[in-house]
Order: structure tokens, then C-alpha cells, then sequence
């Protein structure tokens, strides 16, 4: 989410530039159609499942193939034909990049590396059958699974993902509601007020609320004003990464324009309106007009709703349900 690049493009077919258009079609394919070499490894009949085809998914399938080799069947699981980084995508926000230069391919996987692509999703998985279910009904056996479906967003503030489409976009995956905050920060004029959300921790991509208030801010000064104002209500009690380089940020670089808000409760949108109602830290009722509201909200791990298939693949939800524990050692 944030301005760092990532490095896990993996098997990706890039843009060779910032093209002005969204359609799949106008997306290029790469000059190489080399196939890779697979490591000799004399495995035979394995088959490796992989959930997600995000920058984890897409990494683990590449390499479980390149070091895996021939024997090693590996299927993708993932419903879009084309990835959108959602890591530099807060640069739309200032018009520095476009949704088309955060667009790839997922050909390579095939075509290099011999990956299987299954369009679809996973809907459940048995653990002692090895098996997952795809979205069409299809299942799939597997010696190994690894499960990287990305994240799902909750209902909440009293909006519904309608509105994150069409109104109040949050933009935590990159994408459509990337390009419709875009236009609608672009529409704003000298005094009038974003209004951003951030969710109780743990989220994904810590500092990215943080980095997304700092890059609204200055678009909004250098471009509409320095009557603007950008809100952040954070229902967290303090800033969640990078402390003193955002603190520094808010008082300093941004200062009159950044309002920080931590410890915030009960947070209500008007989706129509825009009006956003809370209560700050020492209990008070507030309320304030927006005319841009970004509501980064609750979003857990996809499958870890109550009932989901994240529970019956054994995964240890220690962290309210919400999320699988992950031991970095091993994964």
C-alpha cells in the first residue's frame, strides 16, 4: 500500500508505460517468452495448490515450480486474469502515477514457468480429504496448500460495499475505488475536507493510512489551497508505525492542514451526505462535514469470517478471528 516498492512481482507480464486507459486488452505482453529452467529435483506427482494470486501467492507459485521442477504441479487459484498493486497505488491519489501503471499480467506464470491458473476462488477447504472447492464447484486435490487469498472488508460505520464502490471508497486494495478516490480528491476546492478512517489494529499495511493522510495533504495544499483540511480518525490511541516520522509529518511539514484524531469511537458515515459523526477520546459527541470520505475499515483475513474456511484448514485464529498466526520461521 505504501510508497515503497515491493519486490515480489513474480511471474508478472508489466506495463512497458503509464497508459491512459483501464481495459485488459490494452495491457501488453512481454518481449520474452522464454521458458524458464526447473531446477532437477526428482520429485514426481506432487501437486501444490496455491489460494490467492496476489504478490505472496504469485512468489510462492513461481518458486515452488522453478525449485520444485517437472514434478511439481502447481495451480493458482485466483478469479482476475490482471493484478493491481495496491503498493504505490496512494500515489493516484496525487495524480503522480495511474491505475494502468499498477496493472500485470499474470501470463508469465503459465507461459515461463508452467504454473496452472485456475480462475476462481477458494470456498472451502478439508483438511483430511486434501481438498479445496473452487467457486465453479470444481475441487482439487493437493500433497500441499498454501493459502494467501488476500483480504476481505467488513460492513461497518453504517456503510455497505455499495457504497465503498460507488460513494465512499476505501481504496485498500488497488484498483476501481483507487481511481474513484482519485476523482474525487481531484474535484475538491480550496476548503473543503477529507475526512480518512483507520481501523482498530492489526490491518494491513501499518503506516499506509499515515502515508495516504501526508500524500492527500500535500496534493491539497500545492494544488487547491491550504484552506483545505484532511481529518484522520484513528480508533487506534496512537500512530501504529514509523511514530515520530508521522508525528513529525502532522506538526510540522503538514501542519494547519493534518488533523489527527486518535482514539476515536463509534464512527458513523452518512453515506449520502457525507456527514461523519464520533466520539473522540475524552467522550465527547463530534461531527464534521466532508466533502471526500475515505473509510479505511475493519477488513480480516478472506475466509476468517465465522463459519469460514479458514478454521476447517486448521489455521490457529489467534487474534480475534480475524487473522491466522503465521510463524515467520516456517510459514
Amino acid at each position: 500500500m505504501g510508497l515503497a516498492a515491493g519486490g515480489l512481482t513474480a511471474g508478472l507480464l508489466p506495463l512497458k508505460g503509464w497508459a491512459g486507459d483501464d481495459e485488459d486488452d490494452k495491457i501488453p505482453s512481454a518481449s520474452s517468452t522464454s521458458v524458464a529452467a526447473l531446477a532437477s529435483t526428482g520429485l514426481s506427482g506432487q501437486r501444490i495448490v496455491v489460494a490467492g494470486g496476489g504478490m505472496a501467492g504469485m512468489t510462492a507459485a513461481k518458486y515452488l515450480r522453478l525449485w520444485g521442477g517437472s514434478g511439481v504441479q502447481v495451480t493458482l487459484v485466483e478469479p482476475d486474469a490482471v493484478y493491481t498493486s495496491s503498493i504505490m497505488s496512494n500515489l493516484v491519489l496525487n495524480g503522480s502515477r495511474n491505475i494502468d501503471s499498477l496493472r500485470f499480467k499474470r501470463d508469465a506464470l503459465t507461459t515461463k514457468y508452467g504454473v496452472v491458473r485456475k480462475p476462481g476462488q477458494v470456498v472451502a477447504v478439508d483438511a483430511l480429504a486434501r481438498t479445496v472447492t473452487v467457486s465453479d464447484k470444481s475441487v482439487l486435490a493437493y500433497d500441499r496448500l498454501v493459502l494467501a487469498p488476500g483480504v476481505s472488508f467488513d460492513d461497518a460505520y453504517g456503510l455497505t460495499q455499495a457504497d465503498y464502490d460507488t460513494r465512499t471508497p476505501h481504496a485498500w486494495r488497488g484498483g476501481a475505488q483507487t481511481a474513484l478516490l482519485a476523482k474525487q480528491v481531484a474535484a475538491m476546492r480550496n476548503g473543503d475536507t477529507f475526512v480518512m478512517t483507520i481501523p482498530k489494529a492489526p490491518y494491513r499495511c501499518p503506516p499506509g493510512p499515515y502515508e495516504r493522510a501526508c500524500v492527500v495533504a500535500d496534493y491539497l495544499k500545492r494544488s487547491k489551497g491550504t484552506n483545505c483540511r484532511v481529518l484522520v480518525l484513528d480508533e487506534n490511541l496512537a500512530i501504529q508505525a514509523e511514530k515520530h516520522t508521522f508525528e513529525t509529518a502532522f506538526a510540522q511539514t503538514h501542519a494547519g492542514i493534518i488533523e489527527y484524531v486518535p482514539g476515536v469511537t463509534q464512527i458513523a458515515v452518512q453515506a449520502q451526505t457525507r456527514l461523519v459523526s464520533y466520539v473522540d477520546a475524552l467522550g465527547a459527541p463530534m461531527a464534521r462535514q466532508a466533502q471526500v470520505v475515505n473509510p479505511i475499515v475493519p477488513h480480516r483475513a478472506s475466509g476468517s469470517a465465522p463459519g469460514g474456511w479458514m478454521a476447517a484448514a486448521g489455521l490457529n485464529n489467534g487474534t480475534g478471528g480475524r487473522w491466522a498466526n503465521v510463524n515467520v520461521l516456517s510459514y
